[in-house]
């Protein structure tokens, strides 16, 4: 047996995964391509088109150790969000790094069909998600927002109403509001429809400090309203990975922002196309674009869809770029939720 092979037989049970499981020495798992898993993975080595990602129960130290031994015996070197291949002595050609990808769907007014469209686009690829979802929608569609959280998507808050905006709100208003919203998508735990609602996005990024504070009152452990470089807490502005937020219990996590045409844009597709204009030609460019950054900076790849619009091909042209951002990231990238990215991180 490998020293390797050693060290992870020899460790402690591991966390349950949803699906594309396999057993490995007895109790021991490991999930193979981008299968949905119920936390974040700790090591990631992968060589040609396998990925093997391994979830122990062990504190940093330990896995720090373990992550040593494995860049030491697959030739990658670590780096933030996984294991970069070195160059090999040879000339041949070196696989290109993982990418760590957290996609953010919002599902909000009335639409249900663009929604659906692009969650079965990524459950037949095995993709992992977070699903921002406000109130006033769940109470509409909570048949539709449970059969997501069964399918393996984490739920997250977008507030109460579409639209609103927090900064304008006394603290009580907000905590009113929030404390709503957060029932309202739990849902019930005596009959079974409870999911565990930890993440939040402002509407239109609209908060302030009054909501960090209902935002720890309420749980809450990270915080989307941030745009990297454009909206950040102070200290932060060059952070482009979920970072702690000083005084407060949760983290931020910001969206991914690109340089397109000298202009500075965040990766959301209806920000790209109803503010910036840009055609579907131009956002599969800042897409592809803002892959080739991560994969240069070693940074996550965080983006924003919403179903009414990247869904809806009948009216609009962004499905298209959606599908072939998705082929492009499918033999590098390892698709996480919003709270697996930040578990990682805090990693």
């Amino acid at each position: 047996m490998s020293i390797i092979s050693g060290l992870i037989s020899g460790m402690p049970q591991m966390g349950s995964w949803r699906d594309g499981v396999a057993n490995v020495d007895g109790d021991q798992r490991v999930r193979m391509g981008n299968s949905r898993m119920s936390g974040p993975p700790l090591v990631s080595s992968r060589t040609g088109d396998m990925s093997m990602l391994v979830k122990p129960r062990v504190g940093w130290r330990a896995a720090a150790v373990i992550a040593v031994l494995l860049a030491g015996t697959s030739g990658c070197a670590i780096w933030p969000f996984g294991l970069l291949p070195l160059a090999p002595d040879d000339d041949s050609s070196t696989p290109e790094p993982t990418l760590y990808v957290n996609l953010q769907i919002d599902a909000e007014q009335e639409d249900v069909a663009g929604l659906m469209k692009i969650a079965d686009e990524l459950k037949l690829r095995g993709i992992s998600a977070t699903v921002f979802v406000t109130a006033d929608y769940a109470n509409r569609e909570a048949l539709l927002v449970n059969s997501l959280y069964r399918d393996g998507f984490e739920i997250a808050l977008h507030g109460y109403y579409t639209g609103e905006q927090l900064a304008t709100m006394t603290l009580e208003e907000q905590r009113d509001l929030l404390t709503r919203a957060k029932q309202a998508l739990e849902g019930c735990q005596p009959c079974g429809t409870y999911k565990p609602i930890t993440g939040f996005r402002p509407q239109y990024f609209s908060q302030n400090e009054d909501t960090y504070r209902v935002l720890d009152e309420l749980g809450i452990t990270y915080n989307c309203g941030f745009k990297a470089g454009q909206i950040f807490i102070e200290g932060h502005e060059e952070d482009t990975t979920p970072y702690p937020v000083e005084g407060y219990g949760f983290h931020a996590v910001p969206i991914t922002t690109v340089e397109f045409d000298g202009e500075g844009l965040y990766l959301c597709d209806i920000a790209c196309a109803l503010v910036t204009e840009l055609t579907a030609e131009q956002w599969s460019q800042a897409l592809e674009l803002a892959i080739g950054q991560a994969a240069e900076n070693a940074d996550p790849l965080i983006v924003l869809f919403h179903g009414w619009y990247t869904g809806d091909n009948s009216q609009y042209e962004y499905w298209q770029p959606f599908v072939d951002f998705l082929d492009a990231l499918e033999d590098r990238a390892t698709f996480l939720t919003t709270q697996e990215l930040v578990d990682f991180q805090e990693e």
